[in-house]
């Protein structure tokens, strides 16, 4: 549930219905996240194949995949929302405001890591195609470079 559930005095018919849409969210996430991992997949072995038509395809697909995922976020903000009166509607509004700026389209509050990366489960946003940590290549130039400093020391 949202991390500050309690300042909006929720009622209990408030927090099944909030409850009941995150959970159908989640379980279509998971799905549409399995197909885009699928995809992926068949991305690269077409790519081995050198069966570029068939990329141009899958690429469609996968565009299609993402935009689907990011419709389903604000289907499930509309049904969030819709239960709620006019105070609380407003206060979540104002509190999504202030995260627009990030990533993800502002909704930190829906299962999303703080740093707006991702989901707590270790899934990401589709925008980020990256394996691991963003911060690895510029972690490996550096090191490189302090290694061939010694390497090679100034004359």
């Amino acid at each position: 549930m949202m991390r500050w559930e309690e300042s909006l005095n929720l009622t209990q018919k408030q927090i099944d219905s909030i409850t009941s849409a995150r959970t159908a969210y989640d379980k279509q996430r998971n799905t549409i996240s399995a197909q885009i991992k699928n995809l992926n997949v068949d991305i690269a072995e077409a790519i081995k194949k050198q069966d570029f038509k068939k990329v141009k395809t899958l690429n469609k697909q996968l565009t299609d995949k993402d935009l689907e995922l990011k419709n389903a976020r604000v289907d499930m903000l509309s049904a969030m929302l819709k239960d709620l009166d006019a105070e609380q509607r407003e206060s979540i509004l104002t509190r999504l405001s202030l995260h627009s700026s990030r990533e993800g389209m502002g909704f930190p509050m829906m299962g999303q890591r703080g740093d707006g990366r991702g989901f707590r489960d270790g899934s990401c946003y589709p925008d980020y195609r990256r394996p691991g940590n963003r911060n690895t290549t510029h972690r490996q130039m550096r090191d490189n470079k302090q290694r061939f400093r010694q390497a090679s020391p100034r004359k």
